[in-house]
């Protein structure tokens, strides 16, 4: 399956959970992780459309999660504020379903991270160092001396 088509299928899975159907939390969780993975990878590759290409894709993805969680808000009467509390909030969830969110969620945050990092490397500009000249001593100065 192409990058572009994961990113489809984690689009209509985000939007048939805002729309309240039954989803299988596991399944989004693990399909969210892979395709972070993958778009790491695409991140770190040499030709530069094809990174242009996973940037649009985690944007749109991005974008795509903000407008399911405003369905969301919209359809529970929740604010924002109010549906994080309840997802950070254990009482509602079954202990399994809980230890596999708290699970999932760690994997998330750290594919994340790596995401973050692989974007940052992009986007700084590439200083060559000069090498160190390691014969080359430096003079002390004669305050130093008595």
């Amino acid at each position: 399956m192409s990058l572009k088509e994961e990113c489809q299928q984690l689009s209509d899975l985000f939007h048939r959970a805002a729309e309240g159907q039954s989803i299988d939390l596991q399944q989004v969780f693990a399909q969210s992780l892979q395709f972070f993975e993958r778009l790491k990878v695409e991140l770190k590759e040499e030709d530069p459309k094809r990174r242009q290409e996973a940037i649009a894709m985690l944007m749109e993805i991005y974008q795509h999660m903000i407008k399911d969680t405003k369905l969301i808000c919209e359809t529970s009467g929740m604010t924002e504020e109010q549906l994080v509390s309840f997802a950070e909030n254990p009482t509602n969830f079954s202990p399994e379903q809980w230890t596999s969110i708290q699970e999932s969620r760690e994997k998330i945050f750290h594919a994340g991270q790596d995401l973050a990092k692989a974007l940052e490397q992009l986007s700084a500009p590439q200083v060559e160092k000069k090498p160190h000249d390691p014969t080359k001593k430096t003079k002390k100065s004669d305050w130093m001396r008595s």
